[in-house]
């Protein structure tokens, strides 16, 4: 009888091993926190794959994750301006400044980038002769935190007495990818920025607009350095 056994084990081992493991199955055991962004393929992991509330907003860094979003400001001038942020995206700071001086009302609009070597790119028409600094077009590398007025400052709009001005365009930022790669990040911000004076030393300032992802690669805003 075992020498029967044996003889039949030889000839189906193949059969017997297939037949062991559909019957156990296989299981791997991982460490903890083993697995990290190294290991998952870019887009291997979907919503789906996602618990209710398993990523939350604390869980992520300020402008991490860039979705259709608003930039909605109105400020009224003030003597001591400070800037204020109207859009925070994937390092991005988008700012505006407003002031009533000279029988101007001013908005300035700034920018800096957390990280280095990022652009922006920028192309506005005025309503009339209302950029009073800068270019209305314009691609510059960012200055990192804590820039100076002159390293912040895109271009600024000035309104005399009773008068509005309004400009219209697209600013586009670039965050770079690895050397040879595209973009890691690219955001487009079409706006309207417009300042009225009502007062003749004072009015107010105001920006809107809509932030998103720009996935096309022939996206951009091309002007002097």
């Amino acid at each position: 009888m075992a020498r029967k056994l044996w003889g039949f084990a030889r000839r189906n081992a193949l059969a017997l091993i297939a037949l062991f493991i559909a019957l156990g199955g296989t299981a791997y055991a991982l460490e903890a926190n083993s697995v990290g962004s190294r290991q998952i393929k870019d887009g291997g992991v979907r919503e789906r794959d996602l618990r209710d509330d398993a990523v939350s907003a604390g869980k992520l860094a300020p402008g991490a994750v860039v979705v259709p979003r608003k930039v909605d400001w109105r400020q009224n001038t003030v003597n001591f301006p400070t800037w204020t942020d109207l859009l925070v995206a994937d390092g991005l700071h988008l700012q505006g400044l407003c002031t009533g001086a000279g029988g101007f009302t001013t908005i300035y609009i700034g920018a800096y980038s957390t990280t280095a070597d990022n652009s922006i790119g920028w192309a506005f028409a005025d309503s009339g002769s209302g950029i009073a600094r800068g270019n209305a077009v314009g691609r510059r590398t960012l200055a990192g935190p804590s820039p100076t007025d002159d390293e912040r400052i895109l271009l600024a709009i000035k309104a005399p007495f009773t008068n509005r001005v309004a400009a219209t365009g697209t600013l586009v930022y670039r965050e770079p990818g690895p050397a040879g790669d595209a973009d890691s990040s690219v955001v487009s911000v079409p706006l309207t920025i417009a300042t009225e004076n009502t007062t003749g030393s004072g009015g107010y300032c105001a920006v809107e607009g809509t932030a998103t992802r720009a996935t096309e690669p022939g996206v951009q805003v091309e002007g002097p350095d």
